[in-house]
């Protein structure tokens, strides 16, 4: 690990993930003595490399804090998971991190480690942290057994992308930013019957997460470390039926054999050839075969990260807008969620501090939205959100006040225990309590409670 680390002075705090934790808070005055922060900066292969913009920042923070330089460790995910088993990622002098910046997926751990500052007294303090200064959701998805442990960057929603050329074909309104399940199902209804559109409401079959916890339901007793999976609950009962007749009974969203027969139809552009069971090799071909149809502009509405806004892996030609999710009984979605630690080694606490602030009052976007409400409203930070998301910023400002915020993570799970039992469900092969009994049992397992 320490001979493939990559030490870069000055330099990306940008990585995908490096604009995901300097988020820390404003500190104390200018420093009396000239120090150097070390920031660690987890990057993620997927996503482009910043380090010149990364550069540009740290400079011009130091250009404002002459008594304070920095110095940023790009490392990678599996860097930082040797380095945690290793123990000796932060307490190795050679390292002397004092934040690091990477998803909150891996809050959990470094809690656990007992390597991260908690940062609630400083809060409570208010003299280097507010809270205020950030929206709500994305501030409570760092707090962890009655600790703070950092604060967001960037946030990186699901939405609800819509095919405006197929709206427009049906004579439908775009949808607005308060709508609900009744709304989206009327709507889907209209997209169905009209003969431009082929799937009203795209899904590859287990996309049901973000609408069990709207519906007030749950899929484990705690979305960051479930101790009890909770799929037998009516809340969640009721919220995955309501999903599965919006195929077997709506008729507006098509099942995995329909996207299958589609994409053989028009000549399937990926065939999934993959190790592991039937269950995950289906789901992923269900997902690729919906990636096709929505590139063919033969979807009208379906789910995606904001990031993947004009298509990930094929294009998209058409015309298109972007909403959030209706609300059932209550407003959520899942998110992909960087954020800032500082770690207990830190040597320059208020220094640290003071850097994490500047990044979080100036933060590059990787495609998400800033989690500092002063940020959004800067001309350099709109200059960085296209057109698109500009004309529906104002709606997903105001979810991040309003919505519970998911641990993108929690989808994943759920899908290694749902997808099989909803794959049947939608083939006609299982009802809708069977299905969750199975699954229930397949999660009871896996957290340890099942034979």
């Amino acid at each position: 690990m320490k001979g493939s680390r990559q030490v870069v002075a000055l330099v990306a705090l940008l990585a995908p993930l490096v604009l995901s934790l300097a988020a820390c808070s404003s500190a104390s005055g200018p420093a009396t003595e000239p120090v150097t922060i070390t920031s660690v900066v987890v990057s993620l292969p997927w996503l482009p490399d910043h380090s010149a913009e990364g550069q540009r920042l740290a400079e011009a923070f130091h250009e404002a804090n002459p008594q304070i330089g920095v110095q940023v460790v790009t490392i990678s995910i599996e860097e930082l998971s040797q380095g945690l088993a290793d123990a000796d990622l932060f307490t190795n002098p050679e390292w002397g991190v004092d934040v690091i910046m990477t998803s909150v997926e891996f809050l959990v751990q470094l809690a656990q480690a007992g390597l991260l500052r908690d940062l609630q007294p400083s809060l409570d303090a208010g003299r280097f942290l507010q809270g205020g200064d950030f929206f709500a959701a994305a501030l409570e998805a760092l707090r962890w057994q009655g600790h703070f442990y950092g604060l967001p960057v960037e946030v990186d929603p699901w939405v609800m992308f819509y095919n405006q050329d197929l709206f427009d074909a049906a004579s439908i309104p775009y949808p607005s930013g308060d709508w609900r399940w009744d709304d989206f199902v009327k709507v889907a209804r209209t997209l169905a019957a009209s003969p431009a559109v082929r799937f009203a409401f795209g899904s590859w079959g287990a996309q049901v997460t973000a609408f069990i916890y709207q519906n007030e339901g749950s899929i484990v007793d705690d979305p960051v470390v479930p101790t009890m999976a909770t799929l037998d609950r009516p809340a969640t009962v009721e919220a995955v039926r309501w999903y599965v007749n919006l195929a077997l009974v709506e008729g507006v969203m098509p099942t995995p054999a329909d996207l299958a027969a589609y994409a053989t139809g028009v000549g399937r552009q990926q065939t999934i050839v993959m190790a592991g069971d039937e269950a995950s090799k289906a789901a992923s071909q269900a997902q690729a075969d919906l990636e096709q149809a929505i590139a063919d502009g033969e979807v009208g509405m379906w789910l995606g990260r904001l990031s993947d806004r004009g298509g990930r892996w094929q294009r998209w030609a058409f015309r298109w807008g972007i909403g959030p999710l209706p609300a059932g009984r209550k407003a959520a979605t899942l998110a992909s969620l960087q954020a800032c630690f500082v770690t207990v080694h830190a040597e320059h606490f208020d220094q640290a501090l003071r850097w994490a602030d500047y990044v979080t009052r100036h933060p590059p976007l990787h495609r998400g939205l800033p989690a500092h409400r002063a940020a959004a409203a800067t001309d350099v930070v709109q200059a960085q959100l296209d057109s698109k998301v500009e004309e529906v910023l104002g709606d997903l400002l105001a979810g991040l006040e309003e919505w519970l915020l998911l641990p993108e993570s929690l989808d994943g799970q759920a899908a290694r225990w749902l997808q099989g039992p909803l794959f049947a469900v939608l083939e006609g092969q299982q009802t809708v309590e069977g299905a969750l009994e199975a699954a229930q049992q397949q999660a009871e397992r896996a957290l340890g409670h099942g034979p």
